[in-house]
């Protein structure tokens, strides 16, 4: 017979543990991502002004390399976007309400949450002097094997 009452006590419901203790950064991803021939990463300027410079970072063949072009990085280069930024939390309060062209941006602070978010097809904007990032949801139709 099932003794559910010790499930407890087995583990199943232990506190989950940080898989990567480094701090969210893009050096940090790449360390991550060092023998995976999918991931790639661009650095650009956020509206083009050398003010401020984030790491676009996605696994290619999981995302829509289109989409990521069209509605993560082309928006946050334009220049009418960056007026009266001047620091790397006003950027990502910006993306969060809606500089890029996504329905779902969610903020991230842990390497494990962006991490996990680009295997599920996720884009990631890296905002490296904050240790913050904000990943979009921009998975291809494609499937892989």
């Amino acid at each position: 017979m099932y003794d559910n009452t010790s499930d407890f006590s087995r583990g199943f419901h232990k506190q989950k543990q940080p898989e990567y203790k480094c701090l969210l950064s893009s050096q940090g991803l790449d360390d991550i991502f060092q023998r995976c021939g999918d991931f790639e990463t661009r650095e650009i300027l956020f509206g083009l002004e050398e003010k401020i410079r984030l790491q676009v970072c996605w696994l290619d063949g999981v995302v829509s390399g289109t989409a990521v072009t069209e509605d993560i990085i082309r928006p946050l280069t334009q220049l009418s976007r960056s007026r009266n930024v001047t620091n790397e939390q006003q950027c990502l309060e910006l993306i969060l309400l809606g500089a890029a062209y996504n329905y779902s941006a969610k903020q991230r602070e842990t390497m494990d949450q962006v991490v996990d978010d680009l295997t599920h097809g996720h884009c990631a904007v890296i905002l490296n002097e904050i240790g913050q990032a904000v990943c979009f949801e921009v998975r291809t139709s494609n499937t892989r094997s």
